[in-house]
């Protein structure tokens, strides 16, 4: 009876020994600014990957990371409700990130950041 539960465990482990792991890069946003923002990251098709699909406060002087889940090229996107403004893209990117919102509803940048 013991030789078919140590070869069960043989086989899982080599099993999960050889699935290789998947990362994904990191895009942080540190948020700086007065109002309700949108973050998100979408693909080299403009298709949505992760982050924000709802308005949220960015005034929480607070850092915001979104796992892209997969080693593929990404765009890192922000919008403030209630601005004029466009939408902003920035990338592709390949390698983790650090950006920076931060101002008014209707003067808001969206920027690198090197201190995350």
């Amino acid at each position: 009876m013991k030789f078919p539960v140590f070869l069960t465990l043989i086989i899982i482990f080599f099993a999960t020994a050889f699935v290789p792991v998947t990362e994904g890069f990191i895009a942080s946003v540190n948020r700086h600014m007065a109002g309700y923002c949108k973050l998100w990251v979408t693909d080299e098709n403009g298709d949505y990957v992760a982050g924000n699909k709802n308005y949220h406060r960015c005034d929480l002087e607070t850092r915001f990371s979104i796992d892209t889940g997969s080693s593929k090229a990404y765009y890192l996107n922000a919008h403030v409700r209630g601005s004029a403004k466009k939408t902003k893209h920035r990338g592709p990117f390949v390698d983790d990130v650090c950006y920076d919102i931060r101002g008014l509803t209707y003067d808001w940048t969206f920027d690198p950041y090197d201190h995350c």
